[in-house]
């Protein structure tokens, strides 16, 4: 089944739901105003023109920024009042697009040190995008997507580990056996051939 498009003109459309935004400390009526007023103002392209935001459409919030970056945005620029300005919008930068397959997110290097041809690294990296940055297999495997922010916060190191993990291997998408298998795998020896062939220190 196809995953509903967010409407900018449905009031009762409350984009993921105020459940973020409650747990942080906000009523639920309060919360709800706030998700309303958010699609008011970041979903309208005269207004994100005026302050030079990217407009926050259905694939933005879905592809890219996902419920917690965009609850955040909910809590910090309405909630907060923080200033709106071109230099705090994240897509105002390079941003990992999971539908452009010439983005191989972090690049191929930590792969390939872990013993993936360039080829291999690249189909593995693809794989790992068409997958877990899909919202309806996500959801299916009962974690959230892995977007833009948690890619960048990952970095280069991060994500070969997981999708050396995920595609690679084969591995349980359950976030616990992943961090279980990192942990073990921190261990190896195989580990510290790659963290030394990364020019890290022990």
């Amino acid at each position: 089944m196809a995953t509903r498009k967010f409407d900018p003109d449905d009031d009762s459309d409350l984009l993921y739901g105020p459940r973020y935004l409650v747990r942080v400390g906000y009523p639920e009526e309060r919360a709800k105003a706030m998700i309303l007023e958010y699609k008011r103002k970041f979903m309208n392209p005269a207004f994100c023109k005026s302050v030079g935001f990217v407009v926050r459409d259905n694939r933005v919030m879905r592809r890219i920024l996902g419920e917690g970056t965009l609850m955040y945005e909910v809590h910090a620029y309405i909630g907060e009042g923080r200033p709106i300005s071109a230099e705090h919008d994240p897509l105002n930068y390079p941003v990992f697009d999971p539908d452009n397959d010439n983005d191989l997110l972090h690049g191929t290097k930590e792969l390939e040190l872990l013993g993936y041809s360039e080829t291999e690294a690249r189909q593995a990296i693809l794989d790992y995008k068409h997958r877990f940055m899909d919202e309806e297999f996500c959801e299916a495997a009962g974690i959230p997507p892995q977007l833009n922010e948690f890619i960048g916060h990952e970095g280069p190191i991060g994500m070969a580990l997981l999708i050396h993990y995920y595609i690679g291997l084969g591995g349980d998408p359950n976030p616990d056996k992943m961090v279980r298998w990192r942990a073990d795998f921190g261990k190896t020896e195989e580990f510290a051939d790659w963290w030394s062939r990364l020019g890290m220190r022990p």
